[in-house]
């Protein structure tokens, strides 16, 4: 919805943009029952007004005002709040955040993360709200199913100012996806399947089958280059540039990952591939070659998540049998890839935190958020399942479940499985937990240096991933290059930074 925000008298004050995201399950969200006394207390309070930003992709819901009321009459009785739920374009929401900030405007709730909002910058810069000692009042059952781990990976000089989101992509896993008709088609073990290196059999029997058959495309869905590299077992300090530590949950010695054996393995592997003609020479970045040539893919590397195979089938039309390699990993990438930040200049944080810990633990407020008015807009069709209804599909479909709240506590639609959830789970059990939890690099000592080194990544990544050229030439050309570019003194900041953090931690 698109809407005026209003102070604590109701006036109007500005249009801002922000993404409506919330915290998401750890799957023990059933072992903490008790209702915490914030909840409680909060309908016998007076009422408050909070404001709530969000980026809408899809534009304005046109039953959003009808669905912003259904829940005001809900949180009435829950914690006697009056919620206005603001969006625009995503486009803008950087440049209104900057501005609304600038100018000292109150709002209360708002999206931030490592990739917009720059939640470490204005974390520091004291424009959220440390909530740290916060916690255990207005959101304890919301602090212990994201538990100690994840809850540091929103430190900023060890203090909380914003709540991660858990949702599907909280946690790195990386893998491949295999069509299920032609595994099933030539009988294929994909149980064997332990490391990249394993599909090559695979490959060549399935193209020696069929010779039109695009073997394996090295890149996702969106034709994002060159994410094949997150196969190597590095925790990358930035994207594209580089600078990671090994992803063994100890190491924090910072090197360029592309002078590393891994790499070269990698990028010879694509190019005995590409020769192999099992990657396409018409294979290409963005999406346009994934969507055209789909329905001819049998294996492609991807993100791995919770929700991969289900998107793939719902969203594209396909059965893709997620296959992991390697171990998932808990990062601070992943852990703010999401979040929801309370400002300072908010007049009732507290009461704003509350509604962040009834979002993340109430479904029938989540499935409000995520499909508007049961009966009206959807129907249920079990007790985690529903369906939407005509005017759910035409005038209440934000379609972005991942970001409006814990999406295991949401009802899942049809065709969507509750149990995948045990998946995302079991990998947050099993993820090598990363040293440098709540450190995010500051790049602002080093930006020229890393201008010109991106530039050059973005000229040879590309070929390198989709096995286009000689790797040992390219690599030992792109290395040489990033080195005139400054490449050791990015590295060396990276690693002052790391060493400073350590000391602090």
């Amino acid at each position: 919805m698109k809407v005026s925000m209003k102070n604590s008298h109701g006036k109007p004050v500005i249009i801002l943009c922000l993404l409506f995201i919330m915290t998401f399950n750890f799957g023990n969200l059933q072992t903490v029952s008790a209702e915490p006394d914030a909840l409680k207390d909060a309908p016998k309070l007076e009422q408050v007004r909070l404001n709530w930003f969000f980026p809408s992709g899809g534009g304005d819901q046109k039953d959003m005002a009808q669905v912003e009321k259904a829940i005001n009459e809900y949180l009435e009785g829950k914690i006697n709040v009056n919620l206005d739920l603001v969006t625009c374009p995503w486009n803008e929401y950087d440049t209104k955040l900057r501005t609304v900030i600038a100018a000292g405007m109150p709002f209360d709730i708002n999206f931030t993360s490592n990739w917009t909002g720059d939640y470490r910058k204005l974390a520091s810069d004291s424009f959220y709200k440390d909530i740290t000692d916060m916690l255990d009042t207005y959101a304890p059952k919301t602090k212990a199913l994201l538990g100690k781990n994840i809850l540091k990976g929103a430190e900023v000089n060890g203090r909380i100012y914003a709540i991660p989101v858990y949702n599907s992509s909280i946690v790195n896993c990386y893998g491949i996806l295999l069509n299920n008709d032609l595994v099933k088609k030539y009988k294929i073990d994909i149980s064997k399947v332990k490391k990249l290196q394993d599909l090559e059999p695979i490959l060549k029997t399935v193209k020696s089958k069929d010779k039109k058959l695009i073997a394996f495309y090295p890149s996702d869905k969106y034709g994002n280059q060159p994410e094949i590299v997150n196969l190597l077992n590095y925790d990358k300090l930035t994207p594209y540039c580089p600078g990671a530590v090994l992803r063994d949950g100890k190491t924090t010695k910072v090197i360029n990952e592309f002078e590393t054996g891994d790499a070269k393995n990698l990028f010879s592997l694509m190019n005995k591939w590409y020769k192999a003609g099992y990657i396409p020479k018409s294979a290409s970045r963005g999406n346009q070659f994934f969507d055209s040539n789909k329905n001819n893919i049998f294996a492609m590397y991807s993100g791995i998540t919770a929700n991969t195979h289900e998107e793939m089938i719902n969203y594209n039309k396909l059965d893709m049998i997620p296959v992991q390699l390697g171990n998932s990993a808990l990062t601070t990438g992943g852990i703010r890839g999401a979040m929801q930040a309370i400002s300072y200049k908010s007049e009732n944080p507290e009461r704003a935190l509350v509604l962040l810990e009834l979002v993340n633990t109430d479904k029938t407020l989540s499935d409000m958020i995520n499909y508007g008015i049961e009966g009206v807009h959807y129907r249920r069709t079990g007790t985690n399942t529903v369906t939407q209804l005509l005017q759910g599909e035409i005038s209440y479909n934000p379609s972005m479940a991942w970001l409006f709240g814990n999406e295991s506590t949401a009802s899942s639609l049809s065709g969507w499985s509750p149990e995948r959830w045990n998946n995302l789970d079991k990998r947050l059990k099993t993820s090598v937990v990363s040293p440098l939890i709540g450190f995010e690099f500051d790049s602002s000592p080093i930006e020229e240096q890393m201008w010109k080194i991106n530039s050059i990544t973005n000229k040879y990544l590309f070929d390198l991933s989709f096995g286009k050229t000689d790797p040992t030439a390219t690599l030992s050309k792109m290395n040489s290059e990033m080195k005139k570019a400054g490449l050791q003194k990015v590295l060396t900041e990276m690693q002052k930074q790391v060493d400073n953090f350590k000391i602090k931690k």
